[in-house]
């Protein structure tokens, strides 16, 4: 814990933003973050051995703003850089956010005031709205109902975790590419996490013809072993 953050009475919020090779929407993500109010107290980005531009850009952001910090993974997958995240956070909350997502501009502050009014919550999520980037298709499999209205969304993009949680339930797995948060979310509720839905909107999820975790057949099949582990869960608590 900082000195600063310590004379601060509000609680701070680190956030954790995984990217590899991703430059194109990157910055817009990074802008959405860094112009909260109340402001994060860190923005951790765990880079996964990007080939383009990518850290270039997280550098010109370090440069103008210390609260920028990159840190290189040196595993993978994204459970992998979501522990490494965690690890160096030295916030009161653990937020999380995708490069090629939005938050809303009131996204910190909605979601702060609700943890902080209600003590018992251990983690809480939030609604989402999708929207396809222009000059995309849609990505085959996805769900085009989701590109109307808002969705609450039971996701780690959208998420805000009392840090006291991870020491309780654990981290993310590290043998998944892609689902490690669909196990995580398993085992929290498996474990009586106490979730909190907020009904207001945190996230513009931007749909593109590089969202991997949609397209990707590998992906598919590392949800369903997620939703398998999810199951015996729920199995061996009944």
């Amino acid at each position: 814990m900082t000195e600063d953050h310590a004379a601060d009475s509000k609680p701070a919020v680190s956030v954790v933003l995984p990217v590899r090779n991703g430059a194109r929407f990157l910055a817009e993500s990074l802008d959405c973050i860094l112009h909260q109010t109340p402001p994060v107290l860190e923005l951790l980005i765990i880079d996964g051995k990007s080939t383009d531009a990518t850290p270039n850009i997280v550098a010109a952001f370090a440069g103008r703003d210390p609260r920028v910090r990159c840190i290189v993974q040196t595993g993978k997958g994204v459970g992998d850089a979501y522990n490494i995240g965690i690890e160096a956070a030295q916030g009161d909350y653990i937020a999380f956010a995708s490069h090629d997502d939005n938050w809303t501009v009131d996204k910190l502050a909605v979601q702060l005031a609700y943890m902080d009014a209600h003590p018992e919550v251990d983690y809480s999520i939030g609604r989402a709205r999708f929207f396809l980037e222009p000059g995309c298709s849609v990505p085959p499999g996805f769900r085009t109902y989701l590109l109307e209205g808002e969705h609450m969304i039971r996701g780690v993009e959208v998420m805000m975790v009392r840090r006291t949680l991870f020491a309780r339930i654990g981290i993310f797995p590290t043998d998944y590419v892609s689902a490690a948060d669909v196990e995580w979310l398993a085992r929290a509720t498996h474990m009586n996490a106490v979730l909190g839905e907020i009904d207001h909107l945190l996230l513009n999820r931007r749909i593109h013809d590089l969202n991997t975790s949609i397209q990707n057949l590998d992906n598919t099949r590392e949800m369903l072993r997620a939703l398998r582990t999810s199951l015996h869960l729920k199995k061996g608590s009944s």
